[in-house]
């Protein structure tokens, strides 16, 4: 393959072996050029320096696109597919890309961890899956089936495990407005329900971090109908500890403290 701009890493996918690669693009302040994530196909051109993103440059004619674009100057940098078992059956052979972000540490270009769910070569989701970090250069699976991730820029080595809910439970009731509710209960052990109200359906996000901003379980992140929604979450891989559990819907964002005690 050629027309790459500055493939960084490569997976190859567990089942089908198709190869995939991350692509960073310019370092030039305000270029225009995106990080890409490329399906790779022996003998294809994929269009540097004429072409990058979808359809920009100045000539595109015969080249393959990328299938996923990703902020410009995010540094899309480690790339594998998860393939243990610890998370959900949903997460399995899901792509997970490490965005390193720019040289100047700004904070919102990067510093993050996406999934990427595919339907085949293509793309069918991207989403953030943990925030947090300062420089994440690379990603893997490791023998106990948790992700890792390693930070440039802090020189830790991150553990992510699947925290864990047991289930997420909708009722009929219509509300008239957003609501996040204090856990219940709280102080608690091992596990506690999160309720919340959505007055309008929408794409939800509802994400556990420590009180240092690291994300440590991700409870929902789906598109969910309007209704009220209890969610009972596992905390008995978590040490104790203030934490802090956010909800994202639309314009709508809040967050609220709970008390982990073994």
């Amino acid at each position: 393959a050629r027309g790459l701009r500055n493939p960084y890493d490569i997976a190859f996918h567990p089942v089908t072996g198709k190869l995939f690669a991350t692509d960073n693009g310019r370092d030039v302040p305000a270029s225009g050029v995106p990080e890409e994530l490329n399906y790779i196909v022996d003998g294809r051109d994929y269009g540097w320096p004429a072409c990058w993103g979808n359809g920009g440059g100045t000539n595109c004619t015969g080249t393959l696109p990328p299938i996923a674009i990703f902020q410009e100057h995010s540094s899309a940098d480690g790339i594998c597919f998860y393939t243990g078992n610890q998370f959900p059956s949903e997460y399995k052979n899901n792509l997970f890309i490490s965005l390193y972000g720019d040289n100047a540490g700004t904070p919102t270009i990067g510093r993050k961890v996406m999934r990427v769910e595919l339907q085949d070569t293509a793309v069918a989701r991207v989403s953030e899956f943990a925030t947090g970090f300062l420089h994440p250069l690379d990603v893997t699976t490791g023998p106990d089936d948790a992700l890792y991730v390693a930070d440039f820029g802090t020189g830790i080595i991150y553990r992510i495990i699947y925290a864990g809910i047991t289930d997420v439970e909708r009722t009929d009731r219509l509300p008239s407005s957003y609501r996040l509710e204090q856990n219940y209960p709280n102080p608690f052990n091992m596990s506690t329900t999160i309720r919340f109200d959505l007055p309008y359906a929408n794409f939800v996000r509802l994400r556990v971090f420590e009180l240092l901003g690291r994300e440590v379980a991700l409870l929902v992140n789906d598109q969910l109908p309007a209704g009220s929604y209890t969610v009972r979450f596992d905390a008995s891989n978590l040490p104790s500890g203030i934490y802090l559990y956010r909800i994202e819907a639309a314009s709508y964002i809040e967050t609220k403290r709970m008390l982990l005690i073994k």
